[in-house]
């Protein structure tokens, strides 16, 4: 849904302490804040990197140590669904962890062949080699420049991009030329993870842990945005239910992070295993892992739930959003959320004035107020865009509960909505903390809606 239909329904001035707002047509235990955690392939030998066809089947690359080797492997193709999990290709390939799909055939000249990349002799030769649709394996390129491929990504223009672990590297071929050296990491940074953002600014995730932001022709635009226990697989959530963000997996301690856009780690998963290998995007919007200890392959899938984020401002008690109950969509569930530590707006008035936006755009670190519209540090709007407000409401109590029934069909599973509450004061008559400046607002809540 876009911002703007949501924005053509908002009519409503709230003036009581209970009000509705519909969208017309809007091992150890795993677990992942926001999401369900369940098995999705089972018996897949040695999974390392995880690659989507369009149609829904899975490839896998495949090595028979954790650490890894170059003992040639076959790649293995899971179908849509889970199953069968079957080998791919007409003969094994050394190395054969690092894959990717060529869905347009970019890079190979033939649509929907594997790219497979890895180490091809000793440690001085690399290749990538292609595995047609028919399952023929053919050589694309070799070289002793790149040597040993961890990951492979396209980018929107149809360029790939790898690293390589040797020559310290991200490498590119375009138009299916061969490969030459996009950027180096500084020092004795080591390459493994890529990212492509929908800007198509590259994240790179090194060896242990630290990610970098390049530009699209390779110039260093952040060389610490954030940092994490060891090296992690990064990808880009692609919206609805685990919004836009990046997420790391950590390999050896189970835990799956979330990465705001100013670079903060927030750690939502836990458990997830112990020799994890890989972390993608499904065509159906899940996250899917490989873990390699298993032998199997999980997916993540947005659970119906209201998630807190950030925190509200003015002392001595913060403004605070609560929601309930989850928001199934099957077909509606009417959720209220209740604005609580409403400030009085004058002493001695028993008025006590608030707001609620909604968004369709949760911005998890924040802006900071101070300046615009408070005069103390700490208040912080966590909506990127206000799609939806509820006008004003006036209340004889601190505490206002308001109703909102989201439902189907226009609010689709998967889709997230965020919600902020705001309070307003006279600010002539400043609050205990010294804040002069009128307005306070609360911690953030998103909603991720799902089907029961």
């Amino acid at each position: 849904m876009r911002p703007l239909e949501i924005t053509r329904r908002a009519s409503l001035l709230l003036l009581a302490s209970s009000v509705g707002i519909s969208f017309a047509g809007v091992a150890a235990a795993q677990t992942v804040t926001g999401a369900t955690v369940s098995l999705y392939a089972s018996a897949v030998p040695g999974p390392i990197r995880l690659a989507f066809a369009a149609d829904g089947t899975l490839y896998c690359g495949r090595d028979s140590v954790y650490s890894g080797t170059a003992t040639p492997q076959f790649v293995t193709r899971i179908g849509a669904g889970g199953a069968p999990v079957t080998t791919f290709g007409a003969s094994p390939t050394t190395d054969a962890d690092a894959l990717v799909v060529d869905a347009s055939g970019s890079a190979s000249g033939v649509p929907g062949s594997v790219l497979v990349g890895g180490i091809k002799t000793g440690n001085t030769v690399g290749a990538i080699r292609a595995i047609r649709p028919n399952g023929t394996v053919v050589e694309l390129w070799s070289s002793s420049q790149w040597v040993n491929p961890v990951e492979m990504k396209f980018d929107a223009s149809g360029r790939l991009l790898f690293t390589d672990q040797v020559s310290r590297g991200i490498w590119q071929s375009v138009g299916g030329a061969a490969p030459t050296l996009l950027c180096t990491l500084p020092g004795s940074a080591t390459p493994y993870y890529l990212a492509i953002a929908p800007d198509q600014r590259i994240f790179v995730g090194d060896s242990v842990g630290r990610i970098r932001i390049y530009s699209p022709t390779g110039a260093l635009l952040n060389g610490n945005f954030a940092s994490l226990p060891s090296a992690a697989p990064i990808e880009f959530a692609p919206g609805l239910g685990f919004g836009n963000e990046l997420y790391a997996l950590g390999m050896t301690n189970g835990l799956l992070h979330r990465i705001a856009d100013d670079g903060t780690v927030t750690a939502i998963g836990s458990g997830l295993g112990t020799q994890l290998a890989d972390l993608a995007v499904g065509p159906d919007g899940n996250f899917y892992y490989s873990d390699f200890g298993a032998g199997q392959v999980r997916v993540l899938r947005p659970a119906s739930v209201h998630e807190v984020y950030g925190v509200g401002c003015h002392a001595p008690a913060p403004l605070t959003l609560t929601a309930s109950p989850a928001p199934v969509l099957n077909p509606g569930t009417l959720v209220t959320y209740t604005i609580s530590n409403v400030p009085e707006y004058a002493p001695g008035t028993g008025l006590y004035v608030s707001l609620l936006f909604l968004s369709l755009n949760p911005a998890p670190g924040g802006v900071e107020l101070l300046g615009q519209m408070t005069t103390v540090p700490g208040c912080r709007v966590h909506l990127a865009t206000l799609d939806l407000s509820s006008g004003l409401v006036f209340s004889s109590q601190p505490t206002v509960p308001m109703s909102v029934y989201y439902y189907t069909p226009m609010i689709m599973p998967g889709s997230v909505i965020a919600a902020q509450a705001a309070a307003a004061f006279d600010g002539n008559f400043p609050l205990p903390n010294g804040e002069a400046g009128g307005v306070v607002v609360s911690n953030g809540i998103r909603s991720s809606m799902q089907l029961q």
